[in-house]
């Protein structure tokens, strides 16, 4: 009987234990943008109009936006990285 009792005990401490720690958790919304990161407003801009066109697949003219966007902001990790999907040489 006492080892009922003693579970009985330790399973009602768990589970308040157990609500505690549910509700100190905070939700948080997750993100879905990817964040565009550069000091240039006008790398940006030139980005942006590069991304656009890579979506309408006019890759070749894609890859002229992204390449002034790099020439404008060199540390511009994106516009590398959509440059790269564009095809061609980066020059």
């Amino acid at each position: 009987m006492s080892y009922k009792k003693t579970f009985i005990t330790l399973f009602i401490s768990f589970c308040i234990v157990s609500l505690f720690f549910i509700g100190c958790v905070k939700d948080e919304p997750i993100s879905k943008e990817i964040t565009i990161t550069t000091n240039s407003d006008d790398a940006l801009k030139l980005f942006i109009e590069g991304r656009d066109m890579s979506e309408k697949l006019k890759f070749p003219q894609a890859a002229v936006m992204f390449d002034k966007a790099i020439a404008l902001d060199k540390d511009f990790a994106m516009a590398y990285l959509y440059r790269a999907g564009s095809g061609g040489v980066i020059k």
